[in-house]
């Protein structure tokens, strides 16, 4: 909360000044109403500084825009003074009305219909339909008798006031006839009288005869046509002049020839540029340029056209920035003009007239002065906006640090108090803990408040820190968690997010991959970190031991032997006279003496054979 002395420091300079003439200061009763204070100035006359809210000649009525809803959907407020009935000294009965300016897309008195339509009935005029172009803007045909954009300016062309084939330019509100060769005047009325231009239109030897809107060349013995262009006779040696060609004229006895010009030269040999500019239309202190058969318009730079019958737009061709210090360029026919705020001058609004000229600054003080008014500079001791005051401040009444200040109007001291401080004169200190029961705590997520002189103290709940507990305390800048794991910041707490083969509140636990006895057939489980390791059994391989070893790929049984696989081992089937775990070891069958008594035993692979004594034979 501001410190009422703040507040009202703030509403003695958040004024607006209205100026009536023939205002009496220290009259009574009053003359100024509502709060507003009468400020005397020279000759008798003065001023009514109205408070906030307020205006009129003697702050008689509240500002109607005081609203802020009064103008709907962004539009600005501007409140309206009626003009006074009586003299110019009496104040207007009339309440102040309002005028709203809308934003685009929005109308009404308080701006609160959507301009949807781009095509509102009133768009023509009612003197026109409104059709939408391709670009989405809207376009008028006018009726006839009416033109401009919005059909809003009578058509003066339609009453046909030209004569004599002359085209009607619409220039409102004036009109503009074009007139065709051989006719001249605001309406075309006067025929132009050809003979008498320098040089004439027929050639010298000839007489010239003026008819309406044309004139007739009468020709001497030997000459003929409109101009006496055909002479007598075949083409000269020399032939015609300026690239003219010469021409014999078929069916003519005697013979005729003829020059054709090219553009721009006249004459019977073509010796003749004929001046073009003898009956131009170039407007407006235009300056004409003949030319070969045609003449240009050489404008002021102010028109433009082919004969500087256009007004060149000087505030759309120069921008904005023409009119220097917030000045609004308006165009006019031939010129523009800057229309200057309160305190500049100027053609461009350049000048900063010097408002100190007619300023009442009090003795010994200097007038500054600035853009559309002035300030006094006071000398030690005075104040005021003229200096007319006594600086009541250089006692210092006010406590501690708070910035002393005089109210511009009365002179009366003013204390700005620090934050923490209030009271006349900044002495009370503030119970800051106090207020807090009556409203929202100064210290926020549950801190307890303690009053200390001019300000306070939050004591913060675990997890927040900051001089109103605002702020989550950042377990997470000690690095509580595992390295190589996140931590995550929480509300008054954290939370470590653990890498793979990490656990625990604070990933400080090794994960034990072995716990879920990931090894098969029998194999020993090695934990590692962020892993584990199988030692197989023989026969067995892969990561977990989980392929049993093929032992009879190598083929590992010997003398014929079949090999026979299993589980992490392999069976050799012997031939018969083999035996051993691979069939390597060869049976002695004689060992067990198969021959009967006598006979000698041989031991063969796989078999044995008895050799019989003499006198016995078989196997």
């Amino acid at each position: 909360m501001q410190p009422p002395s703040l507040l009202l420091l703030l509403l003695l300079l958040c004024v607006s000044v209205v100026i009536t003439r023939g205002l009496l200061c220290g009259s009574f009763p009053e003359p100024c109403a509502n709060g507003g204070t009468c400020l005397s100035l020279s000759l008798g006359q003065g001023t009514c500084q109205c408070a906030s809210g307020f205006l009129g000649e003697t702050c008689q009525f509240p500002d109607p825009c005081q609203n802020a809803q009064l103008c709907q959907n962004g539009g600005s407020c501007q409140a309206l003074l009626p003009a006074p009935l009586g003299p110019p000294s009496s104040p207007s009965p009339l309440a102040p009305s309002f005028s709203c300016t809308c934003l685009p897309g929005f109308t009404g008195e308080r701006c609160q219909a959507r301009l949807e339509d781009p095509c509102p009935p009133s768009f023509c005029s009612k003197r026109g339909r409104c059709h939408i172009q391709a670009s989405g803007r809207p376009q008028c045909s006018c009726m006839p008798g009416w033109t401009g954009e919005q059909c809003q300016l009578r058509d003066f062309c339609s009453a046909n006031p030209c004569v004599n084939g002359g085209v009607c330019l619409a220039t409102y509100p004036q009109i503009q006839c074009r007139c065709p060769p051989g006719f001249e005047g605001h309406a075309c009325e006067r025929d132009v009288n050809e003979c008498f231009q320098d040089p004439g239109p027929c050639p010298k030897g000839t007489s010239c005869h003026n008819t309406l809107g044309s004139f007739q060349c009468l020709c001497p013995v030997g000459r003929e046509g409109p101009r006496c262009e055909l002479r007598a006779g075949p083409c000269p040696p020399r032939g015609c002049l300026n690239g003219g060609t010469c021409q014999l004229m078929p069916g003519k006895d005697p013979t005729f020839h003829l020059c054709l010009c090219p553009p721009g030269f006249i004459g019977p040999d073509c010796e003749v540029n004929p001046d073009n500019c003898v009956s131009h239309q170039c407007q407006n202190g235009g300056t004409c340029q003949d030319g070969l058969d045609t003449y240009t318009c050489l404008c002021p730079e102010t028109w433009t056209g082919w004969d500087c019958s256009e007004d060149v737009d000087e505030c759309e061709a120069q921008g904005p920035s023409h009119c220097r210090n917030g000045g609004t360029c308006q165009n006019s026919a031939g010129s523009f003009h800057c229309v200057c705020v309160s305190g500049w001058g100027g053609t461009s609004c350049e000048e900063n007239l010097d408002d100190c000229i007619a300023a009442t600054c009090a003795p010994g003080s200097t007038c500054i002065d600035r853009v559309g008014s002035f300030s006094c500079l006071c000398p030690p001791g005075r104040t005021g906006l003229l200096c007319h005051l006594e600086d009541m401040c250089l006692s210092q009444p006010c406590h501690g640090d708070a910035q002393c200040s005089t109210n511009p109007l009365t002179g009366s001291t003013l204390c700005l108090c620090q934050p923490g401080y209030s009271g006349p004169t900044c002495h009370q200190d503030l119970d800051e803990c106090l207020m807090a029961q009556q409203g929202p705590s100064p210290c926020e997520h549950g801190g307890s408040c303690l009053n200390t002189p001019g300000s306070f103290n939050c004591l913060c709940p675990p997890g927040y820190t900051g001089s109103r507990c605002e702020a989550d305390d950042n377990e997470c800048l000690s690095q509580p968690c595992h390295p190589g794991s996140t931590c995550l910041d929480l509300l008054a707490t954290f939370h470590c997010l653990c890498p793979p083969g990490l656990e625990g509140q604070l990933c400080e636990v090794e994960t034990n991959e072995c716990a879920s006895d990931p090894c098969l057939n029998h194999a020993d489980c090695h934990d590692l970190l962020n892993g584990f390791q199988c030692i197989c059994l023989p026969g067995f391989t892969g990561t977990r031991c989980e392929e049993d070893i093929d032992e009879c790929s190598s083929s590992p049984c010997a003398n014929g032997g079949q090999c026979q696989d299993q589980p992490g081992a392999f069976h050799c089937k012997c031939l018969p006279g083999f035996e051993g775990p691979r069939c390597q070891t060869e049976v002695d069958e004689c060992l067990s003496d198969p021959c009967p008594v006598g006979a000698s035993c041989l031991d063969l692979p796989g078999a044995f054979f008895c050799l019989c004594p003499s006198g016995f034979t078989g196997y």
